[in-house]
C-alpha cells in the first residue's frame, strides 16, 4: 500500500464518504512516491536499471529487461473484462499515470544534470530531494548550470555518502529463480 491509511481514520468503524477518502488516498500516495528516492516501470526496464545504476552508484551485470516478461503477457483480455478492470481500478490507473509522468521528469533530469566535482553551496538543485533508506540521510541531486558531461553523482546534504543496500523480493511472476545470479559491481 503506498498511501497513508491513518489519513482515512481506516482503522476506525465510522465511515467517510468514498469519493472523499479516494481522493485523499491517491494523493496520499502521490506524495509518497514523489519522495521515494528510486521506483521504476516495468515497460521502462532498460530506463528504470539506468536510473537505479545512477542514483546508487550501482552497475548491474545483465539487463534487467531480458526478464521484463510476466505471465500476465500470456493472458488475453476481452473488451468488456478490460472495460471491468479499468472501472475496478480507476485509483491504481490514476496513480500510474501520474507515476510515468513523474518517471519521465525524472528520466530528463537525470539525463541533463552533472555534478562538478568541486560543488559549491548554493543554488543549482533539480526537483527531486529524498531521504536515503540509510539513517534517513538527506539527499539532494545537484546540476551544474553548463554541464561539460552527462553524469549524476548523489550528495547528501552533509556531504557524507553511504554505501547503498539492495534487498530483492521474490517475484511471483517468474516460475524459477532466474535473479538470484544478478550482482552489482561498484562503479
Amino acid at each position: 500500500m503506498l498511501a497513508d491509511l491513518t489519513l482515512v481514520n481506516c482503522y476506525s468503524r465510522t465511515g467517510m464518504d468514498p469519493r472523499t477518502r479516494d481522493r485523499i488516498l491517491l494523493e496520499s500516495a502521490k506524495n509518497n512516491l514523489r519522495n521515494m528516492a528510486f521506483f521504476g516501470v516495468k515497460e521502462r526496464m532498460d530506463d528504470s536499471q539506468m536510473m537505479f545504476e545512477h542514483l546508487f552508484n550501482l552497475s548491474f551485470t545483465k539487463r534487467l529487461s531480458e526478464w521484463s516478461r510476466s505471465k500476465s503477457n500470456d493472458t488475453d483480455v476481452t473488451a468488456e473484462q478490460l472495460k471491468i478492470i479499468k472501472e475496478r481500478n480507476e485509483l491504481d490507473i490514476q496513480l500510474y499515470d501520474y507515476a510515468v509522468n513523474l518517471f519521465e521528469l525524472r528520466l530528463a533530469a537525470l539525463m541533463n544534470r552533472t555534478v562538478p566535482h568541486n560543488i559549491q553551496a548554493g543554488t543549482r538543485f533539480t526537483p527531486f530531494v529524498f531521504k536515503s533508506t540509510l539513517n534517513h540521510v538527506p539527499v539532494e541531486f545537484i546540476r551544474d548550470k553548463d554541464p561539460p558531461q552527462e553524469h549524476v553523482l548523489r550528495m547528501p546534504k552533509n556531504n557524507v555518502l553511504r554505501n547503498a543496500e539492495y534487498e530483492s523480493d521474490y517475484d511471483e511472476a517468474h516460475a524459477f529463480d532466474e535473479n538470484a545470479d544478478i550482482e552489482f559491481e561498484r562503479v
